[in-house]
């Protein structure tokens, strides 16, 4: 299950669920994501130190509206020969890509 709660500047806040993992990830805006697994305390997720460009994972979702994939295309055209890889990160995917929390740098 996918919450998300938006405003004028965009996503406010969101939550993810896995019944079958039983995990709970959220995020709020300027305060960061978090996980819960097997109703635990949440702890927080945070990206690597990469500090080289070529051992980033940039991670996308694609917007349903194609003035902002446009955008998001011409991110991605600037970035894509200077980074290690990008995956989409489709609903199907998201365990895999969010599973590996810290490990990608930029979602976008």
């Amino acid at each position: 299950m996918v919450i998300c709660l938006a405003d004028a500047e965009g996503a406010l806040a969101g939550v993810v669920y896995d019944p079958v993992r039983e995990e709970l990830f959220g995020a709020e805006r300027g305060a960061g994501a978090w996980v819960s697994r097997g109703g635990g305390s949440p702890w927080p997720l945070r990206t690597t130190e990469v500090a080289d460009l070529g051992r980033a994972l940039v991670a996308t979702g694609f917007a349903y509206v194609a003035e902002d994939r446009e955008e998001q295309a011409r991110i991605l055209t600037r970035v894509l020969g200077q980074v290690r890889d990008v995956q989409s990160l489709r609903l199907g995917r998201a365990r895999s890509v969010v599973g590996r929390a810290g490990k990608v740098r930029r979602i976008f």
